[in-house]
């Protein structure tokens, strides 16, 4: 079995899919099995397979012990390969919200005031606009200190740079705050 759990959102996807596809097949397997069990149960109250009954039901209890270990390694890659999902796009959604409050410093920052009364007002209602936007993304930003720790915790080798990037969106968040204020 792979046990990547992807490079990006999109392979982390994909080994999903793919794993939920595995997980329907083990469970398509346990229905199987789950009847065959109860034909052989049947079969061996008949008195000629008396002699195979202590081999057949030590048989039956490896296939299940078997299928009891496959089933908690399939759980366990699931919450595994879902947190990979929940990470990458986590990672992806700071990155977007990094670079969107970039541009919006840059852009206050190089605006200036405006050379007549119609570009002042234009400036105004993209900075009001912009205000709006702002702080309709305050929450997510507010979420992102806690889902920092939660991700961090879960990809610990990452934890430097998530926490790093989320300091980042800290810092500009107050920045652009502080201009608009200005």
């Amino acid at each position: 079995q792979d046990l990547s759990t992807g490079e990006d959102e999109d392979t982390a996807m994909k080994l999903l899919s793919r794993h939920k596809l595995v997980q329907k097949e083990l469970e398509q397997c346990k229905a199987t099995f789950c009847e065959q069990n109860d034909h052989i149960q049947q079969l061996t109250k008949l008195s000629c397979y008396e002699t195979f009954k202590k081999d057949i039901h030590e048989k039956i209890q490896s296939l299940s012990n078997l299928q009891a270990e496959a089933s908690n390694l399939v759980s366990v890659r699931q919450q595994t390969l879902e947190s990979s999902v929940q990470f990458y796009k986590f990672k992806n959604e700071l990155s977007f919200l990094d670079k969107w409050i970039q541009e919006k410093i840059d852009r206050i920052k190089t605006d200036g005031i405006g050379e007549d009364s119609v570009q002042c007002s234009l400036l105004l209602k993209e900075t009001e606009g912009f205000a709006k936007n702002l702080i309709a993304k305050e929450h997510r930003v507010s979420d992102f200190g806690i889902l920092s720790q939660e991700v961090t915790q879960r990809h610990p080798v990452a934890a430097k740079q998530i926490l790093k990037n989320t300091s980042n969106v800290f810092e500009m968040w107050n920045d652009v705050k502080e201009l608009l204020q200005t």
